[in-house]
């Protein structure tokens, strides 16, 4: 039993630092700050974007969007909040907050943002990352500590890291708010 409950705070804990790490890096990576030379923020993608089922051409015009484009159509958080029902005055935050998130949607939410913003060629670099991975956990009959210690907190304690921040970032907020936040 102590296993147990061992492993899912060590889930919770790699999720977290998976999505700590993942998105700093990431995030900065669009803007070009991470670092100094621009072409290094697209090529070492990855190392720190790739590994997340991150493109980071399409992450930048998705996020460059979201900046200058804010609370219009084109700018994700508005369909976002759309297919979450957040434009529903009517609707349950409690549940959208505290318990959509562990009834394994927030890891539905993550693969459906993954794949709607990544085309066919990002599944590409996806492959020639993953497959060698993979291949040599498979080797070494290690596999089931990918799943265990990257998979599943991937794909549960990050992925509701990511959907909180998705919600956070501008629930509730005016448009004026919105405009000083982008800066």
């Amino acid at each position: 039993m102590n296993d147990w409950i061992v492993y899912l705070i060590s889930v919770w804990i790699i999720g977290a630092y998976q999505y700590a790490i993942g998105e700093a890096l990431f995030h900065e990576a669009s803007h070009y700050n991470l670092f100094k030379t621009k072409k290094l923020n697209d090529y070492l993608e990855w190392v720190y974007a790739v590994p997340f089922f991150v493109d980071m051409f399409q992450y930048r015009k998705e996020h460059l969007d979201h900046h200058y484009k804010m609370n219009t159509k084109a700018d994700h958080i508005v369909r976002d909040y759309e297919y979450q029902g957040l434009d529903n005055p009517n609707t349950n935050v409690f549940w959208i907050w505290f318990i959509k998130p562990f009834t394994r949607y927030a890891g539905f939410f993550y693969l459906r943002f993954s794949i709607k913003l990544n085309p066919l060629k990002s599944a590409i670099k996806f492959a020639i990352f993953w497959l060698p991975v993979i291949t040599i956990f498979w080797y070494f009959d290690a596999l089931h500590l990918l799943v265990l210690y990257w998979f599943v907190p991937f794909l549960t304690s990050y992925s509701i890291f990511f959907y909180w921040a998705e919600i956070a970032e501008h629930y509730s907020t005016s448009p004026a708010q919105d405009l000083i936040l982008a800066f």
